[in-house]
């Protein structure tokens, strides 16, 4: 017969692999289009932002600062509508990246954020689908 031997603590397998990242936001994150800039209008101002995620953006502005929190209203293309908001700055980085999170907002707006994302990401790999076949690779 074969009975299993109870593992102690010290005896337990050891994690083989893991995954090491700087992404901190832990949501699929897209590049809006140029053509179709993602808008974030706060304090009088207007700014494109650099990437969006369901749960935060990044983009350049010398004028944010680290830890702070801004009421806002983020212009996403093709919806007709502004949806406000609030960001906090969790970051700025060495190249002028304010990394910021979404804060407070309706289940409506994180509904909006979640489909432009979606839509953006099926656009991006149909580009790139169209490039490999122009391109002869499959």
């Amino acid at each position: 017969m074969f009975w299993k031997k109870k593992r102690t603590r010290e005896e337990a397998p050891q994690v083989l692999f893991s995954h090491q990242t700087d992404d901190r936001r832990r949501a699929y994150r897209v590049t809006p289009s140029p053509e179709e800039p993602v808008i974030l209008d706060f304090e009088g101002m207007e700014v494109a932002v650099a990437d969006i995620s369901a749960v935060g953006i990044s983009l350049k502005n010398s004028l944010l600062e680290e830890n702070t929190t801004y009421s806002a209203f983020l212009g996403l293309p093709g919806r007709g509508m502004m949806i406000e908001c609030v960001i906090h700055v969790v970051d700025i980085d060495e190249r002028g990246m304010a990394h910021c999170a979404f804060q407070k907002m309706d289940d409506e707006a994180v509904e909006s954020i979640h489909r432009y994302v979606l839509e953006r990401q099926k656009e991006l790999l149909s580009a790139e689908r169209n490039k490999k076949k122009e391109r002869g690779v499959e």
